[in-house]
């Protein structure tokens, strides 16, 4: 993460390539599997911005692209599937309560850009779109981070819509 003041601001970035390999448990005699015979390429670039003292807001925007899964489930009559291809963003804005303790607002947005594919053939008028927004907060206990935040969600196609309750926990190593 490379540190640059603006306006006496100081601002962090990166850039990062995240993939999911398709791995875990998968059957096509299975209609529900835990992973999902597709690999998936993620990259994205952060901003967090430090305008006063104890504040700061956090940008990120993702690309994201599916490959082909070539056994898909054996009850979608299918022999091979894609998801589309999407743009999605996550944004923070947080005040530290008391040190390691942050409360603010978050919120996201998800806008597939290319139709999926079944068989080789795009899907027609089936690109999903949805938007969140809502409270959240973060522990930071060493190397530990505990993320509680709940979204209300909005402008859903082609996707269900609703109030979502998130619980994360990571550990840095």
């Amino acid at each position: 993460m490379a540190e640059i003041y603006a306006f006496g601001m100081p601002i962090y970035q990166r850039a990062d390539l995240d993939f999911d390999a398709p791995l875990g448990r998968y059957s096509p005699g299975r209609s529900v599997n835990f992973g999902n015979n597709a690999w998936a390429l993620n990259p994205y670039y952060v901003v967090t911005l430090y305008p006063a003292k104890r504040f700061e807001t956090s940008w990120r925007v993702h690309y994201l692209w599916n490959s082909t899964n070539h056994a898909p489930p054996v009850d979608t009559g299918d022999n091979n599937t894609q998801a589309g291809q999407a743009v999605h963003f996550n944004a923070t804005a947080s005040w530290e309560i008391v040190k390691n303790v942050y409360v603010g607002a978050n919120g996201y947005y998800l806008k597939q850009i290319t139709d999926a594919r079944t068989n080789g053939i795009a899907v027609p008028n089936a690109r999903e779109q949805i938007g969140g927004i809502g409270p959240g907060a973060v522990v930071n206990r060493g190397k530990w981070y505990f993320f509680v935040n709940a979204y209300h969600e909005v402008g859903a196609e082609n996707i269900s819509e609703g109030n979502k309750l998130v619980l994360r926990v990571e550990k840095v190593f």
